[in-house]
């Protein structure tokens, strides 16, 4: 018999491991996100949400985003309205955004054709465009909020993307569903929607000390959860959001 904490403990560490050649783990697995299957697979998932947020129920992850927004307009009423999400998948925050805070335009990007192609399709009115989050195309202070969506923990630099997102926003950077820790920011290997692909999780210092290096101010944050494992030594890594002035 296999007692419950012990079995637990068995399922992290193979669910989960710290890699040791973190350039050759984020090179055989960096089109990951690419794989055609995901866009239906996270659909499944975000569908139900969405449904959810039209009958006026409570969605936690819509609803921390936006909070955060409208933190935004009530610490400065003029900010641009404009938003820019990166690794904006389907771009269905776009429509969350549209519901809530119609003034605002939105545009969405990322990294996988397929996520573009398909948000497209369920979303025609949304501007969606492929980017790389380490690369973008815009101007600097393009837009008035920059929203990071849950994207620097998939990127191979993930230091590099956090200064792109800085660099793009005029008034406001959300970091939206950041996971973090007290441990060292360590990259694992997991599987989601059935492929296999590396993810970041962040010590807490490291990753606030990094966007204020950037001249951004941390505002407010928003813990999403705190109830999942991402090591043995991580105690309980929580999921925020944090809010950044410029």
């Amino acid at each position: 018999m296999i007692f419950p904490r012990i079995e637990h403990l068995f399922k992290v560490l193979f669910s989960r491991r710290i890699t040791e050649d973190l350039s050759k783990t984020t090179t055989e697995l960096f089109d990951s996100w690419k794989q055609p299957n995901i866009p239906n697979e996270q659909w499944k998932i975000v569908q139900p949400q969405l449904v959810k947020l039209k009958q006026g129920e409570y969605v936690p992850l819509f609803e921390v985003f936006c909070l955060s927004i409208k933190t935004c307009l009530d610490f400065k009423p003029t900010v641009v309205p404009s938003v820019l999400e990166i690794g904006c998948s389907s771009g269905y925050y776009g429509f969350v955004l549209s519901q809530r805070f119609p003034e605002f335009s939105y545009t969405g990007v990322d990294f996988s054709p397929e996520f573009i192609a398909f948000g497209k399709s369920k979303f025609p009115d949304l501007e969606l465009q492929v980017q790389d989050a380490i690369s973008l195309k815009f101007p600097s202070e393009h837009f008035g909020i920059v929203v990071s969506g849950c994207v620097l923990l998939h990127l191979d630099d993930w230091k590099l993307g956090l200064k792109e997102s800085c660099r793009v926003a005029k008034n406001y950077v959300i970091f939206h569903r950041t996971p973090v820790t007290q441990a060292p920011t360590a990259l694992f290997t997991k599987k989601a929607y059935g492929v296999k692909m590396f993810e970041w999780s962040f010590n807490e210092s490291e990753f606030l000390a990094e966007v204020e290096s950037h001249g951004l101010r941390l505002i407010d944050k928003f813990q999403i959860n705190s109830h999942r494992f991402i090591n043995y030594k991580s105690r309980k890594p929580q999921q925020n959001t944090y809010i950044f002035i410029k």
